[in-house]
């Protein structure tokens, strides 16, 4: 459980390249603690790449990335055992393994039991999951498979559990579900949240804080950039 004081992630002058291409250029977010922090920008301004980078699935070229003031290591394997989860885009689960399966994996990769804390937290948070427990990952629908990507990330109790497209391929209903369900889940254990979505309206209700990326520069906007005029400067300028 992390501190519900003080700065859980932070991410200084992140850089990052794909061979000689720069992707990130200047990233610098911060994450307080049992807050809820967006990442919005237009299709491969860097959102993916920038959670990526913390994670250490891709390289980081430069800049700082930071856990409660200390250095986050580059592998991630010890950036998840750290207590940083990310949940990446296509939610990451083993489409062959039942959900059960699936929750057990995720709690296996940070060292941590799947046992009875962990299925009441399920249980009171993800209602809906414990019934499919003996189905298929691949058999589960968008909002199922949303909801069991962030159960499985969120059983291991993280100190940052960062989502990646969390709206995607969602219906606006199953959207709504999904954001409740998490956000009641990650209060009840501090845990912060970043997320990257085009879903712009959704992020700006729940969200302390908002960062736009451009050209690989975040800037930090707004959180109630929600009429059209905000929109469009954001998107199109």
């Amino acid at each position: 459980m992390s501190s519900s004081t003080g700065t859980a992630l932070e991410i200084l002058r992140l850089r990052v390249s794909y061979g000689r291409v720069p992707v990130l250029r200047d990233v610098t977010i911060s994450v307080p603690a049992a807050s809820v922090v967006g990442l919005i920008g237009r299709n491969g301004a860097g959102k993916t790449s920038t959670l990526r980078a913390v994670s250490g699935v891709v390289r980081r070229g430069g800049g700082q990335i930071l856990l409660h003031g200390v250095p986050l290591p580059a592998s991630p394997h010890q950036v998840a055992s750290r207590g940083v989860i990310h949940v990446p885009e296509g939610r990451g689960l083993i489409p062959s393994l039942s959900v059960y399966d699936n929750l057990r994996v995720g709690c296996a990769a940070v060292g941590k039991p799947l046992g009875a804390d962990q299925l009441e937290f399920v249980a009171t948070y993800f209602p809906k999951v414990p019934p499919l427990f003996d189905r298929k990952a691949s058999l589960l629908s968008g909002g199922e498979q949303q909801m069991v990507a962030l159960a499985r990330g969120l059983v291991t109790a993280p100190t940052v559990l960062m989502v990646d497209e969390l709206s995607l391929g969602l219906a606006p209903k199953a959207v709504a579900e999904v954001l409740a369900a998490l956000l009641d889940a990650t209060r009840s254990n501090a845990t912060a949240l970043l997320i990257v979505d085009q879903n712009v309206r959704a992020l700006a209700k729940i969200c302390d804080r908002l960062h736009y990326l451009h050209d690989g520069v975040s800037s930090e906007v707004g959180s109630d950039i929600t009429d059209e005029t905000a929109l469009r400067s954001i998107y199109f300028s």
